[in-house]
């Protein structure tokens, strides 16, 4: 629920009516003080450090891809992309459907990669039996 509500106060601009719903909600008793302070918090909290967390994750990137081996970053990329793209399913879907989604994606994904690995061995065998043999 903060996840979407930092999101309609970022985009939207909606700061000063969340909170003024938020304590309308605790005067009809809909919300607990307790529970709207933790909101507001995160809400404080994810505006005062998100543009510097962004910052570090920028930069950390950007001297990540430049040092590390090709190698490194063919595993890292895609566990990195699947992370955020959880991220955001975990915003707009739900928790559990966004492990649902993610869960058919890794079970795509490794289909896919057996799926290369036979078509690999199809290809090797296919030229085994054009090339000429001498004798």
């Amino acid at each position: 629920m903060t996840a979407k509500l930092l999101a309609w106060i970022s985009h939207l601009g909606l700061g000063p009516l969340v909170f003024v719903g938020l304590g309308i909600a605790i005067i009809l008793g809909i919300l607990k003080p307790a529970r709207a302070g933790r909101i507001v918090g995160r809400i404080v909290l994810c505006l005062l450090f998100g543009p510097l967390l962004l910052a570090i994750v920028l930069d950390l990137l950007h001297v990540g891809l430049s040092l590390a081996p090709w190698w490194l970053l063919l595993l890292v990329v895609p566990i990195a992309l699947v992370a955020l793209l959880r991220l955001l399913l975990n915003l707009f879907i739900g928790k559990e459907a966004a492990g649902q989604a993610i869960g058919t994606l890794a079970a795509d994904g490794i289909y896919a990669v057996g799926r290369a690995i036979r078509a690999g061995f199809r290809l090797v065998g296919r030229l085994f039996r054009q090339t000429p043999r001498s004798g």
